[in-house]
């Protein structure tokens, strides 16, 4: 199912996601549906995933030999929830955060 997102006044993006309970079983007493609510709530999730991995693990990563490589995914239904996938191959939007080998200094 495709959801139409106002992401500004002049662009409109089409999200790919899973109908929410409620909307698949065709309930009105669910939740409102909000698919703008989807991209921004991804966003969102994408940034504090984002920088909590940045400031708590990269600083026990550097000054080791040790590189940083983590891959996960955001996906989102049409009532705005978003998670992350317990597939990274499985989300809508798929992001990975490197940190390269930081040598150590004298």
């Amino acid at each position: 199912m495709f959801y139409e997102v106002n992401y500004d006044e002049e662009t409109r993006v089409l999200l790919e996601g899973q109908a929410s309970g409620a909307l698949s079983k065709g309930g009105s007493s669910g939740p409102s549906f909000i698919p703008d609510e989807a991209l921004n709530n991804s966003i969102k999730l994408i940034k504090q995933v984002a920088q909590k991995v940045t400031s708590e693990i990269a600083p026990v990563v550097d000054g080791t030999y040790c590189a940083m490589d983590i891959t996960f995914s955001v996906r989102a239904d049409g009532n705005g929830t978003v998670m992350i996938a317990q597939d990274p191959s499985l989300g809508q939007f798929q992001v990975t955060i490197k940190r390269p080998i930081l040598k150590r200094s004298s």
